[in-house]
């Protein structure tokens, strides 16, 4: 029986010393952008000087108040938007992300931070799912 002949067959195949496969090509500016889309929420908060501003404002009022206990491991970001999840003012948290929640707050004209919202819309916030979904998301769902 003859065997069939694929396309590939007609190229010769490049092997490497020690066998390893040639990696596929990448120019610098494909390079900086994998850096980039690797950066955490909090480095890309950091980025933007008028969300950092923000974002500091808020937790330096947070920790006038009260020293926040659980405060260890947490970044700044982490606590503002903890903060946000705790407020009652913009209304029911469970079951819901956050973002959904800052819009039904939005719509019920409950004045939610606009940079709260600046936040949860970062790419880096879709990536990081615990930092979309509210402190309360998982009470909701397991019932």
């Amino acid at each position: 029986m003859r065997r069939r002949e694929n396309i590939q067959d007609q190229f010769p195949r490049v092997v490497r010393s020690g066998g390893q496969k040639p990696k596929p090509f990448r120019d610098k500016q494909q390079k900086n952008t994998e850096k980039k889309e690797q950066l955490t929420l909090e480095e890309r908060v950091s980025q933007l000087p008028e969300l950092q501003r923000k974002v500091n404002e808020e937790w330096e009022s947070s920790v006038n108040h009260n020293p926040p206990v659980h405060a260890e491991g947490m970044s700044k970001v982490e606590l503002v938007l903890h903060k946000f999840d705790m407020t009652a003012k913009y209304g029911p948290y469970l079951g819901m992300t956050r973002l959904e929640r800052w819009h039904r707050a939005e719509r019920y004209g409950l004045h939610p931070p606009d940079f709260i919202r600046h936040i949860l819309e970062l790419p880096e916030a879709y990536e990081a799912n615990n930092v979309r979904k509210s402190l309360f998301y998982s009470v909701a769902s397991t019932k």
